[in-house]
């Protein structure tokens, strides 16, 4: 650009010096015509300022051609010319630009289909990219336990590969049960150093939601469901026989069930084979020796 300022300034001074000599010839010749017709000139003086005339002007209207607009032809040709070669060289850097990959986030590559030299179809997948700065886990809860969960409440992670318990917080409890598992998805945000843990690794939480004290419970193996109804069979020593009784269930924990009502406290529950008693059926209480046995 910057030659091509200068070539324009170098017409614009060639412009203006030919148009100044067009001006002094044409006075000249015009004086020059008054001063034959009164005979003062011959022909000859006249013919030659004539030539100059014609000459001055023939090298003006040359430039004036040149000019068509604020700039001459020539000028304007080399602004197109490197206007056409920006373009180029931006087009160059774009197709350079396109040769990189660049992550759309910090993080790690965890997978690489492809080596250096290779061709890839449009859509190939070429790595995946693993970001630990903010470690998530996510759990099922039923409908019991997920009504009780709030965003925000604190959790203890257990990650058995990293031998350790970590501090997290609930930060998602679904609106809605999913139509495959019938439970809640909820998930735990993790509190740890970035790069820390690895992603995938297996994980188990504990929540202490709601505690109630001196409360009646069962295990959740001598619970039945049927027609909607949860039952437990309660055994009788003097007779030897089990009652099928309807029980209220509360709180439910991995292990154990509240019993809210239907049995009383010291009563004995069968905790095996419940799916082959009946009401009214006899059964052998297994002895603690028997079971150690596991007979």
């Amino acid at each position: 650009l910057a030659d091509t300022e200068t070539e324009e300034a170098s017409y614009n001074a060639n412009l203006a010096r030919a148009g100044a000599a067009y001006e002094i010839e044409k006075s000249r010749y015009e004086r020059q015509q008054y001063l034959y017709t009164i005979g003062a000139i011959s022909m000859e003086r006249l013919e030659t300022a004539k030539n100059t005339y014609v000459t001055s002007k023939a090298e003006y209207d040359a430039l004036m051609d040149q000019n068509n607009g604020s700039s001459p032809a020539s000028v304007r040709s080399k602004l197109y010319n490197a206007r056409k070669n920006a373009y180029n060289v931006d087009a160059l850097r774009k197709q350079r630009e396109d040769m990189f990959i660049r992550a759309p986030r910090s993080g790690v590559i965890g997978y690489r289909n492809v080596e250096v030299g290779s061709y890839l179809t449009a859509g190939s997948k070429v790595l995946t990219l693993v970001d630990n700065s903010h470690l998530y886990v996510d759990c099922t809860l039923s409908e019991n336990d997920a009504a009780l969960l709030t965003t925000g409440m604190p959790v203890n992670v257990t990650i058995d590969a990293m031998g350790a318990t970590y501090n997290g917080k609930v930060v998602y409890v679904s609106p809605a049960m999913s139509d495959e598992s019938k439970s809640y998805l909820v998930r735990i945000s993790l509190d740890v150093a970035k790069g820390n843990i690895k992603a995938g690794l297996f994980a188990r939480t504990s929540l202490d939601i709601l505690q109630r004290r001196d409360t009646l419970f069962a295990p959740k193996d001598a619970l039945l469901s049927k027609n909607g109804k949860t039952t437990v069979f309660v055994y009788n020593p003097d007779t030897e026989t089990v009652e099928e009784r309807e029980i209220t269930i509360g709180l439910i924990n991995d292990d154990e069930v509240e019993i809210l009502t239907g049995i009383n406290e010291g009563e004995i529950v069968a905790v095996s084979s419940i799916d082959r008693l009946k009401n009214g059926g006899r059964v052998t209480l297994e002895s603690p020796d028997e079971a150690g046995d596991g007979n």
